[in-house]
């Protein structure tokens, strides 16, 4: 008699995970979209991650299945300070970004390494403070100023721990991921997996 097990059909709790998986899947993708066109210009793209926060917010929080009217919501109410924020840490990320690519281009000894690792993590960092910050803005009742939401999302980050380094590993490791694996088919996805996780962490630990 054969001890081998007959695997039985897939039960219901595996397939609407796996529903469920590919719907959310889909929402990011349709999000991302979106982020990319509004973000083109370029000077846009801090009033476009204004609105894919927004978008992920409502549907992470509330269900909500709506794209354009919650985006293009939080695009035009928050277009000033999200633009403003965006500029601001775009040029701060930028000198420190030089810098670390500055120390990198070194020898490899303990001084330039050191230094190196110091502006990496410097970048990280604010960089997972620019991100909350965004995500903030974009709730209707969020600070409506760029200095108010950095200092909202630094106050909110400094007492969420564990919390914060996940956010911080998902900002540096999606990137990371895509170049190691030479994937950049999918980069344009990339904003609204960050964000969403982003979402996700907020949505519990604020």
């Amino acid at each position: 008699m054969s001890s081998a097990r007959t695997a039985g059909p897939v039960g219901p709790d595996v397939t609407a995970k796996v529903f469920r998986a590919a719907t959310e899947a889909g929402y990011i993708v349709v999000a991302s979209v979106l982020w990319l066109v509004a973000a083109l210009p370029l000077v846009t793209l801090g009033a476009a991650t204004a609105g894919l926060f927004a978008v992920l917010r409502g549907h992470v929080e509330d269900g909500d299945r709506a794209y354009a009217r919650p985006f293009f919501r939080a695009f035009r109410a928050r277009f000033g300070a999200a633009t403003a924020l965006w500029l601001a840490g775009a040029a701060v990320l930028g000198a420190v970004g030089l810098s670390l690519r500055f120390y990198l281009g070194l020898s490899l000894t303990a001084g330039p390494v050191a230094l190196a690792v110091v502006q990496g993590a410097l970048f990280v960092t604010l960089a997972t403070v620019l991100l909350t910050a965004f995500a903030l803005l974009s709730r209707p009742t969020g600070p409506t100023r760029a200095l108010a939401a950095l200092s909202a999302a630094a106050a909110a980050l400094r007492h969420r721990g564990p919390w914060t380094l996940l956010i911080a590993a998902t900002l540096a490791g999606v990137p990371a991921l895509l170049t190691a694996t030479h994937l950049w088919q999918f980069a344009p996805f990339a904003p609204g997996v960050i964000g969403y996780v982003t979402t996700q962490i907020l949505k519990h630990r604020t």
